[in-house]
């Protein structure tokens, strides 16, 4: 008698599905399956941290990577200096869509980025649930953090720490 993966219980599946890549588990939503597909995105709200390399990051579409965004609590962003600002926010946008639509995140993190408006305003879909901000290694305007800042009413921690060479300092910021 043949067995199939489909003879296996849903927990059974879930378990298998762990072992699984963001991508594998994609791959398997999109097949016809209606079951496999629920068990997929059961798996992938499993995911409540997060963190991206953008380097290293798979490509995954704005549908995913919104859904992703939706049950996220936690999300670090590490880009590099010399990586276009249109390849990060292509990835930041649709994942701070979704969690500004489940507003569960509470942890957020942009590494080694020059912040400018583009960046501010992703970040300010999530910030009114923000608990931890950190912006370490990153390049912002008094301005910017003001504004983020502000906008950040359940703000705990705030991490800056080295490579602010556009003059953030924190007596300048009017809050």
């Amino acid at each position: 008698m043949e067995k199939s993966l489909l003879d296996l219980n849903d927990d059974c599946l879930i378990e298998i599905f762990k072992y699984l890549s963001l991508v594998e588990t994609f791959n398997l939503m999109d097949i016809c399956n209606a079951r496999l597909s629920n068990i997929a995105r059961q798996r992938i709200s499993t995911i409540k941290k997060l963190n991206i390399r953008v380097r290293e990051f798979h490509n995954l579409n704005s549908k995913q990577l919104k859904i992703i965004g939706e049950n996220l609590n936690d999300l670090t962003i590490s880009a590099g200096y010399s990586i276009p600002a249109h390849v990060v926010l292509n990835i930041l946008q649709p994942i701070c869509e979704g969690a500004a639509v489940s507003g569960k995140m509470s942890a957020f993190a942009l590494n080694y980025i020059f912040i400018d408006k583009a960046y501010s305003q992703c970040i300010a879909k999530v910030a009114s649930n923000l608990q931890k901000l950190n912006l370490n290694n990153c390049q912002l305007t008094d301005e910017l953090l003001t504004e983020l800042l502000r906008i950040c009413c359940n703000l705990v921690e705030l991490q800056i720490l080295a490579g602010n060479a556009c003059g953030v300092e924190l007596s300048h910021c009017r809050i």
